[in-house]
């Protein structure tokens, strides 16, 4: 609690306030665009770390936002196929990015 009292006390932190005040929202928006655009960036990463048969079907849905079917029909697979990839390669993601702490993503 110490700690918490003596942060709410220090310059950094009154500055801070004190450029909120004077320019209200540009400090909030930059501030979420960098670590939106680092949380991406971590994403990305780790997709880039899985293997093809998992990375195929989650680029293709989330970032090309097609429908399973379309997919199983582009990779050649069955249906089944790609929702069962599509688990695998979440969970996958799931313990590669546990330990990150997430800001702006968790709110979407």
């Amino acid at each position: 609690m110490n700690k918490s009292k003596d942060y709410l006390k220090s310059w950094h932190y009154k500055k801070i306030i004190l450029q909120e005040k004077i320019f209200p929202m540009k400090a909030n928006i930059q501030r979420d665009t960098l670590i939106e655009a680092e949380e991406r960036s971590h994403i990305g990463a780790a997709i880039l770390k899985l293997p093809l048969t998992y990375r195929e079907p989650i680029i293709l849905y989330y970032y090309e936002e097609m429908k399973i079917a379309e997919i199983a029909q582009v990779l050649g697979i069955v249906e089944n196929t790609v929702k069962t990839r599509l688990k695998r390669a979440r969970e996958a993601l799931k313990s590669h990015l546990k330990q990150e702490e997430w800001e702006v993503l968790g709110h979407e």
